[in-house]
């Protein structure tokens, strides 16, 4: 009985977790979409020096925010390798932030409505940031596997 329990404690989380990494990426991927026609519409005295850079992070952008969505319907699927993909794909997005957290050099932070509105920052990334979602979804992801 109590097993039965745990498990239907991990289906819950996981179900919870599968429903927030489509509501990410499909506002990432919307923000993304904006961004891009945004962009192409700038005059190229404004875009020469940012191409490269916005470039890069629509391609992180597309790569993390696709992973976080088909991780996120693999989790409502209930398939049995779902979890240890959801924790692959959090640890990824962990790291990137990190890293871009690091290396960033505009003077604004990369969460701030300037940098998201200028398309330097992808909303759904930023969300993400701000609300510490990788981390607190790896924990609890974490916690109910162990307990199932």
């Amino acid at each position: 009985m109590v097993n039965a329990n745990l498990e239907k404690e991990h289906g819950m989380v996981a179900r919870v977790l599968g429903f927030l990494n489509l509501f990410f990426a499909g506002v990432g991927t919307f923000a993304l979409l904006f961004n891009i026609v945004g962009f192409l519409g700038l005059p190229s005295s404004f875009t020469e020096g940012l191409a490269r850079f916005s470039y890069r992070m629509d391609i992180a952008s597309v790569i993390l925010l696709s992973a976080l969505a088909y991780a996120g319907i693999q989790l409502l699927r209930r398939r049995s390798w779902a979890s240890l993909l959801c924790s692959v794909v959090f640890g990824a997005e962990i790291i990137f932030l990190l890293v871009l957290w690091l290396l960033w050099r505009l003077p604004v932070s990369p969460v701030s409505i300037v940098a998201i509105g200028a398309g330097f920052m992808n909303l759904g990334l930023a969300l993400q940031t701000v609300t510490g979602y990788p981390v607190v979804g790896l924990i609890l992801l974490r916690l109910s596997q162990r307990h199932a």
